[in-house]
């Protein structure tokens, strides 16, 4: 997994990221790279500025809408994560996830200062098993391997790896 923080950083000789052809280059070369060396490349990429008095996005449209810069941001990719803060309680979280290859989901979290915990709501078009992944891995105070998080599953639900793989 190559992780770049932020595009900006990574490739500063991007004179204009609303620049349709400049980023779809950017990124053609990016998933070229995934291509031939079977890795996977996670952007940071900031989110318009907008009014802070705006309430959160509620819908995935709306959400992939804030979007900073060119729409290639949200064509190209093979899945896009939203994510907006509450302004009024900066422990309450919304991801929106939208992938190619199934159907877009939601995942609403609040973190318990309390006892360091997240509880978390997902709405979409996800199974059961993908979502309890997502919940034992919001859950997780270390990183996971695929057998961690299979072990984690109930005992009838066998391994980890498609719901993994499918997200």
């Amino acid at each position: 997994v190559i992780v770049i923080d932020t595009v900006g950083k990574f490739y500063p000789a991007m004179e204009d990221p609303k620049e349709y052809a400049e980023v779809g280059r950017l990124l053609d070369t990016l998933k070229n790279i995934c291509r031939n060396h079977s890795c996977s490349v996670i952007i940071a990429h900031h989110n318009k500025k907008g009014n802070p008095m705006e309430p959160v996005p509620n819908d995935m449209d709306g959400a992939m809408a804030q979007i900073y810069g060119s729409v290639n941001w949200r064509a190209t990719p093979d899945c896009n994560i939203v994510m907006f803060k509450d302004r009024n309680d900066q422990s309450n979280v919304r991801f929106f996830v939208e992938q190619r290859i199934s159907e877009p989901f939601i995942i609403y979290t609040t973190f318990h200062k309390e006892d360091h915990s997240y509880s978390t709501d997902i709405s979409g078009g996800i199974t059961e098993k993908e979502k309890k992944v997502l919940e034992i891995l919001f859950e997780a105070h270390e990183p996971l391997s695929k057998n961690g998080v299979s072990v984690k599953l109930p005992e009838n639900w066998g391994d980890a790896d498609k719901a993994i793989g499918s997200l």
